[in-house]
């Protein structure tokens, strides 16, 4: 078997690499705003990387990975309802698998990061959002509505309405901090890089705001102890660089932890290993799963 052409497909950007086992040829492309506009960067991207074996997929949003339909989710609606499996092989002769972005990065992490040999985790990924995927026994849990692990649907007040503004996806997102930071201290235009630098200048309101978000993460997190009991929570995105942010969730979800009247085990809080590769890789790995084959067959 040749190289795969990897997609991590985003609302933005579509990052393309090929892979082998090893990424190379890392590329961002501007994503199309159009199906036919679509096709025609794949067939580009496609093209400046030949000869490849098939492609490999990472999207977000709800999509059945068995059979390759996307159904909702994203900023790409007009590939809403799509077998991508079935859609790739009509407009490019080429063999796909395709698979949710968290759950990508999840794989990832589970073949060379920071899950291997574990097997019950939880993987959160803090960004606009909050990602998320469920392992249970060395599976990753889809659940009958394709929608386990989609941490951002989350309700985290009974009092409140169903609206983002009011879910974990804004209350516990890098999003949801910012916004906090900005209500706080009356600044606008701040980015998380903004908000850990004037923490390590000492701004104690912007400390403040992030420990706020920390026992809110820690929240999720004492919660799903009692749900799928995991051995480790694996934390990804941009913030999750920040040691001290790590370290403050750590602490608060061992006060939740020592607070609850039964014996429960701490899980193992790590940093994912993988960044801005992890979607790419796990999509390889996927199309490996989807058609059984492995690494080794890169050589064969």
């Amino acid at each position: 078997m040749d190289k795969l052409l990897v997609l991590d497909i985003g609302g933005t950007f579509i990052k393309s690499a090929t892979w082998n086992g090893k990424l190379s040829d890392v590329k961002e492309t501007p994503t199309p705003q159009t199906y036919e506009e679509f096709v025609s960067t794949i067939k580009e991207l496609i093209k400046e990387v030949e000869p490849i074996s098939g492609i490999g997929i990472s999207f977000a949003g709800q999509l059945d990975s068995k059979t390759g339909m996307k159904y909702l989710g994203g900023t790409l609606r007009y590939l809403d309802n799509t077998n991508l499996i079935e859609m790739f092989n009509k407009e490019f002769g080429l063999k796909a698998a395709l698979e949710n972005d968290s759950k990508s990065a999840t794989l990832a992490e589970m073949q060379s990061g920071c899950l291997v040999g574990v097997d019950n985790s939880i993987s959160i990924v803090l960004g606009t959002g909050v990602g998320g995927t469920v392992v249970v026994n060395g599976e990753i849990l889809n659940g009958s509505s394709l929608v386990a692990g989609e941490l951002s649907f989350l309700s985290t007040d009974i009092n409140a309405p169903i609206e983002f503004a009011y879910l974990a996806g804004q209350l516990c997102s890098t999003t949801g901090l910012i916004q906090l930071v900005e209500e706080k201290t009356g600044q606008t235009d701040l980015n998380g890089k903004k908000i850990f630098k004037q923490l390590e200048e000492g701004n104690d309101i912007v400390k403040e705001c992030i420990q706020t978000f920390a026992k809110r993460v820690a929240w999720l997190i004492y919660n799903f102890s009692f749900i799928t009991n995991p051995d480790v929570i694996a934390i990804g995105g941009g913030v999750s660089n920040q040691d001290v942010l790590i370290d403050m969730i750590r602490e608060e979800v061992n006060n939740y932890i020592e607070a609850t009247p039964i014996r429960l085990k701490a899980p193992e809080i790590r940093v994912c290993e993988y960044k801005n590769s992890a979607n790419l890789i796990g999509a390889g790995i996927n199309y490996l799963k989807h058609y059984g084959l492995d690494i080794s067959d890169f050589e064969k």
